[in-house]
């Protein structure tokens, strides 16, 4: 939504008995209002006008003009200053060109001639680095698949020795943990028939 735009009626500014909907339709009321209207809603304490264009148009840099307006007539001057910059910022450009008038308006048959000439040359040659750059993607491509074949051999067979040196060392791992818990409830077993069954 531009700052231009009109802004739905439940977000409207009240000035007496108005809804304004956009920053233009303020800087027409703010025109006809007296002094001692404008003083109502905007004076050093507060500034409606500028909090409603914070707040709802969103419009920063006018709302701090507008606050720093001393009087009616500065804050119709800031909002016209922006108004017309916003809708220069948003007027379509204009280009003043004139139109390609060829100069040379018939062609020979030699022209056309040479045209056609270059055309098939140019299909031919289209054609030819077609065919070469096929003939290299398929051998290209069946070289890269047997690379990519041996690497992954290559990977599967490190695979399998990494994993049967884990093997190795967990199960040794394995049978320490096995004998350590088996000595711990042996001693455990022959502490607790000394503590329970005294010779």
């Amino acid at each position: 939504m531009g700052y231009l735009d009109k802004i739905p009626e439940d977000k409207a500014f009240v000035l007496g008995s108005k809804k304004l909907l956009s920053i233009k339709d303020l800087s027409m009321e703010l025109e006809s209002v007296s002094d001692e209207e404008y003083s109502h809603y905007a004076s050093e304490s507060h500034n409606y006008f500028a909090d409603w264009v914070m707040h709802v148009i969103k419009h920063d840099k006018l709302a701090a003009d507008l606050i720093n307006a001393n009087n009616r007539k500065d804050a119709v001057k800031a909002l016209e200053k922006h108004i017309a910059k916003l809708e220069k910022k948003n007027e379509p450009r204009k280009f003043l060109s004139k139109p390609f008038v060829s100069k040379k308006t018939e062609t020979t048959k030699d022209d056309e001639l040479v045209k056609e000439v270059l055309k098939t040359a140019e299909t031919n040659v289209e054609k030819k680095q077609e065919e070469q750059n096929s003939n290299t993607d398929v051998e290209t491509s069946d070289h890269s698949i047997h690379e990519i074949e041996d690497m992954l051999k290559s990977l599967s067979k490190e695979d399998t020795e990494i994993r049967s040196v884990i093997w190795k060392h967990f199960k040794w791992e394995l049978a320490k943990e096995f004998m350590y818990g088996m000595a711990i409830g042996i001693l455990m077993g022959f502490v607790l028939s000394r503590i329970v069954m005294p010779w």
